[in-house]
């Protein structure tokens, strides 16, 4: 997922960052708005990494959402698999 998408995704993903990322606070949220530049200026604010521990926590972070979204995508689409097929057998 990248930055543009996690900023237009923000209000959904708010609380998944606040429970990875539990330092930061709701007022750091606010001001980040998804936007990854803050992000990585807050994380090193808030926890004292480097530029480098603050992007690969980010980036770390992101693919876990990207991991989660897929196998969302995948759980849908069986849901979907499987209704076709019980309507089948129900139209038998």
């Amino acid at each position: 997922m990248n930055d543009d998408v996690m900023g237009g995704m923000w209000k959904q993903i708010k609380g998944s960052v606040k429970s990875a990322f539990g330092k930061l606070t709701d007022d750091d949220l606010t001001e980040i708005e998804g936007d990854g530049e803050r992000m990585l200026g807050k994380l090193q604010e808030r926890y004292g990494y480097t530029r480098a521990d603050a992007e690969k926590a980010w980036n770390d972070f992101k693919g876990g959402m990207n991991r989660d979204a897929g196998r969302a995508e995948d759980e849908a689409e069986d849901a979907v698999d499987e209704a076709k097929r019980g309507l089948r057998r129900a139209l038998e």
